[in-house]
């Protein structure tokens, strides 16, 4: 139930993309239908989001349930949406378990910045940003890493800004409506209320600090330009291009020199800052976003860009990988190290881990000649479309597989290459709209023809796609609902037979692990820490640049604070002990003597943002003045975990380890390792990782500090 709540702007987000209008409405059937199926690959229950709902809004089959503040309104067993009276005044009302918003706003003791207005705001790549929401098959969309929520989330974030420097005083609940209304202008879709609260918080950290560090930098607020800018491809080129377009000519950026170095036959010899910028995203370069300041009152113009990996929670996935890319590092470690034992035990895990993979596609993969076969069976295809179309379990989402979504055209198998030569032959229309009006017989003949793409690969050794797996796994793992008839044993699919192969592997990476560090002492260890100091971005408090960038310019921005520190009207901090909440000393992280104990319902969860930027990073670790190779020293590496039932056997495909740091001689959780499939049922092995409450609550408590200029 709480990751439900916790990831309910995701869901929430993809509802709306799904649906025809953008608008999810609660008591519209078909889109509770596209609700309940877009769970599946989030690995939750369809009817868990309903209890979620209820507790969010009161609803449960679009009627007001029996709780105490709907008896209190006089409107249970009503219809949703309707009247009852309004809720009388009260002194006290029992605890409940929802969290309300609350504006517990930061002022920010700053004049307007002239150049910070929406039209410099979107200067560089305002259309690029627009283009984001075109359908998913128009040829001027946008793209960047990352999820339709996140890119949401970053673009929005812009908009907020520029809303901020119009409006300084504006509360948190104003500034929602406000971003959710620039997305609506822009064909964005309809943003759930926490969704907009994670965007409204970032918007509020990129303000403060791009006027903190103007100050730093003793840039002219008066003729100094504001620009934030999204991540895609469009969006970095144009950055580089505007910056070359300045004069008097730009020579520097961040006090870096703007331009590459190339020998005489173009080869770029050392990099500059436009390489920096081109990287946004991928390898080193970690961030989302930027915040482009230009002072033309200096000769040449003096350019500061601030870079900004966005995050929507301090309680989301910070980082993906997967197990053959980590041992790929690893491998060039040991080896460089000329440990020839080493290098053969992470070799032969490699092997070894390849291995499995292949037994996966093998396993789904075997399914494609019944696939084939069955497509031209018209009672047994029907069945299968009808899955696809209304999307029954365990398809999640209605004409995901079939004709795909708005925001992802390629999830359907009209996407597919020979599906698109076969309609381009019969001149039938391949279009999202044109898709929607096929008749029964020619959805028939369109699977038919996929089918036999999907066998066509196997049979020649061609690797399945992430749609031709996940279609085949779902199918097959239910093959009797669609033939009525028990599987074959030899060819019979299982998700059980599937998670026993992804087990296999996480327990070959923690098996390496552990004889490396027989091999040569705590070598496993220190590999693994070192993986995930680098991509967590720890080393900035070591004075580590990522990508280049200078690490002072570099920060994680995580929007809605998701740790267990709370604060009540008054702005005083609690954290979360038990069932309660008991106040704390923000300077210190210790409970006050004598302090107030307050319940859920009384604290929330304020409006600034989650940080981690070198400094911070740095407090939590308990590492100040940290030189390369510190942090790691401090660190320790927890057993890999599984959930199991009550007979000790594993449940699912996920397990989990714990990274730890000592801080003033105490153990102190820092992040999780989370070992899952990539990309949905059949998807190639990967590995997550996340902070610890512990960490969380630390970096939620220093950025208050460093918002409220507390020291």
């Amino acid at each position: 139930m709480n990751n439900i709540i916790d990831n309910i702007e995701d869901v929430l987000t993809e509802w709306a993309v799904n649906v025809d209008n953008g608008t999810p409405d609660v008591k519209n059937k078909k889109h509770l239908i596209v609700l309940e199926r877009i769970l599946f690959d989030m690995g939750f229950k369809a009817g868990d989001i309903f209890f979620g709902l209820e507790r969010l809004s009161g609803l449960t089959e679009a009627t007001y349930v029996d709780n105490y503040k709907n008896r209190r309104l006089n409107r249970v067993g009503k219809e949703w949406g309707t009247g009852g009276k309004q809720e009388p005044k009260k002194k006290e009302e029992p605890e409940t378990d929802t969290e309300e918003d609350i504006s517990i706003d930061v002022t920010i003791k700053i004049k307007r910045i002239k150049g910070m207005s929406s039209e410099n705001i979107n200067s560089i790549d305002g259309t690029a940003k627009e283009n984001f929401f075109l359908p998913s098959d128009h040829k001027d969309k946008t793209t960047a890493p990352g999820t339709t929520s996140s890119a949401i989330n970053e673009i929005g974030t812009g908009y907020g800004m520029s809303i901020l420097n119009e409006n300084p005083k504006i509360t948190n609940e104003e500034l929602s409506e406000a971003i959710k209304q620039s997305i609506k202008d822009v064909g964005g879709p309809t943003l759930s209320a926490k969704h907009l609260k994670s965007i409204a918080n970032s918007s509020r950290r990129e303000v403060q600090r791009a006027h903190n560090i103007m100050a730093d930098e003793k840039m002219n607020p008066k003729e100094t330009t504001v620009s934030h800018v999204w991540g895609s491809k469009d969006s970095l080129e144009n950055t580089i291009n505007t910056l070359k377009g300045l004069r008097p000519k730009v020579t520097e950026v961040n006090g870096i020199p703007l331009e590459d170095k190339k020998d005489k036959d173009g080869n770029i010899i050392e990099k500059g800052y436009e390489s920096i910028i081109r990287e946004g995203g991928a390898g080193e370069n970690p961030t989302d976003t930027m915040v482009v300041m230009v002072d033309n009152s200096k000769k040449p113009p003096k350019v500061i860009i601030l870079h900004t990996s966005n995050k929507m929670t301090s309680a989301d996935i910070q980082a993906n990988s997967t197990p053959i890319k980590s041992i790929s590092i690893m491998m060039d470690k040991v080896g460089s190290a000329n440990n020839s034992k080493a290098t053969k035990r992470v070799y032969d895990a490699n092997k070894f881990i390849k291995s499995k993979q292949k037994e996966m596609k093998k396993m789904v993969g075997a399914q494609a000649d019944k696939f084939a076969k069955h497509a031209t069976d018209p009672e047994i295809a029907d069945k299968m479309i009808d899955a696809l179309e209304s999307g029954e379990k365990p398809f999640e989402s209605a004409n995901k597989y079939l004709i795909g979504t708005k925001s992802n055209a390629s999830a359907g198998i009209r996407s597919d290459k020979a599906v698109k030569e076969f309609l381009e032959e019969k001149g039938w229309g391949e279009s999202r709209e044109e898709a929607k009006k096929w008749t029964s017989k020619q959805k028939r003949e369109i699977m038919a023809v996929y089918a036999a793409e999907v066998k066509r690969k196997m049979d020649e050794g061609e690797d399945l796609g992430e749609r031709d797996s996940n279609i085949l796994a779902r199918m097959y793992n239910e093959e009797k609902r669609y033939t009525g008839k028990e599987p074959d044993p030899e060819t019979a699919y299982s998700n059980d037979d599937l998670n026993k192969l992804y087990q296999d592997q996480f327990e070959e990476m923690n098996k390496m692990r552990k004889d490396l560090n027989d091999i040569e002492s705590g070598l496993g260890d220190k590999l693994y820490k070192e993986e995930f100091i680098s991509r967590l971005h720890l080393d900035v408090a070591e004075g580590h640049s990522p990508g280049g960038i200078p690490n002072k310019y570099f920060e994680l921005n995580q929007g809605r604070n998701e740790s267990d520190i709370r604060y009540d009207d008054n702005g005083k901090m609690y954290i979360k002990e038990g069932s309660k909440y008991v106040e704390i000393d923000p300077k210190t992280g210790k409970k006050k003597k004598d302090g107030l104990t307050k319940s859920r319902n009384k604290v929330k969860a304020g409006n600034i943002a989650t940080v981690a930027s070198a400094e911070i990073i740095a407090d939590c670790l308990g590492m100040k003045n940290a030189k390369k190779g510190d942090i790691a020293k401090s660190m320790s590496v927890g057993e890999l975990t599984y959930k199991k039932d009550k007979d000790g056997n594993i449940i699912g495909k996920t397990g989990t380890a714990i990274i730890y740091s000592m801080r003033s001689g105490k153990k102190v959780k820092v992040g999780i390792q989370v070992m899952r499939s990539k990309s949905g049922i059949a998807g190639n092995a990967a590995d997550t990782l996340e902070w610890d409450k512990e960490m969380q609550n630390c970096m939620q408590r220093k950025s208050h500090n460093r918002a409220k200029g507390i020291k």
